[in-house]
């Protein structure tokens, strides 16, 4: 994704979840709808999108990720988040949700690497995972401890990135002083670099 699309065309990102009623209706008659100009600029109206923002330095540049990629980085890193409770959680319900919300690459890098990923763990970072389902909940996370580490980010921005996504269900927050966020950012990094190698130069 450009930056320009990023500011100015939402329909190149916008996860259908989010799609506005009269919109979601049409869209599957309408193959080229994510291109128009005219939806474009609807949907910026209709969004609430036309507020000017900054792009976070380096960790900002994951808008600019191919969908899946955003969405594998995103969803390894929030499993990463639950490491601890994800090994533990050993009950057949329990698993078919981890298996509806990871994919067994996504699974085997989280049990293997939330040990070791960034050494011992700031208190309050391994999170306990929540009833229900996994699949948004996940991504969620990892966005949310995400833009905690870009520190300040701008609403317009932050939007941008949650419209990506199938839904903000209710995530945690994570404590974060100074140095925690520069581990925070060591995190998200490592994250990048082990589970998109075909993109993270962006982060560089």
């Amino acid at each position: 994704m450009t930056e320009f699309q990023l500011r100015y065309c939402p329909a190149n990102y916008l996860h259908l979840n989010h799609c506005p009623g009269a919109l979601s209706q049409v869209a599957p008659a309408l193959p080229l709808w994510r291109g128009s100009c005219t939806l474009n600029g609807w949907l910026m109206s209709v969004l609430g999108l036309s507020e000017p923002f900054d792009v976070p330095e380096r960790l900002g540049k994951l808008a600019y990720y191919p969908q899946p990629v955003f969405e594998r980085v995103l969803s390894s890193l929030g499993g990463l988040l639950h490491g601890r409770a994800i090994k533990q959680l050993l009950d057949p319900e329990g698993q078919t949700r981890l298996r509806q919300a990871l994919d067994l690459q996504d699974l085997r890098y989280c049990l293997e690497k939330w040990p070791l990923v960034i050494g011992p763990w700031p208190a309050g970072w391994q999170q306990v995972l929540p009833a229900g389902d996994l699949d948004a909940y996940l991504p969620g996370c990892g966005l949310a401890f995400w833009l905690q580490a870009c520190g300040e980010v701008d609403p317009g921005f932050a939007r941008r990135m949650a419209l990506r996504l199938p839904g903000m269900t209710a995530v945690p927050t994570w404590p974060m002083d100074a140095e925690q966020r520069d581990l925070a950012r060591t995190l998200c990094l490592k994250v990048a670099r082990d589970r998109s190698p075909e993109c993270c130069h962006l982060l560089n």
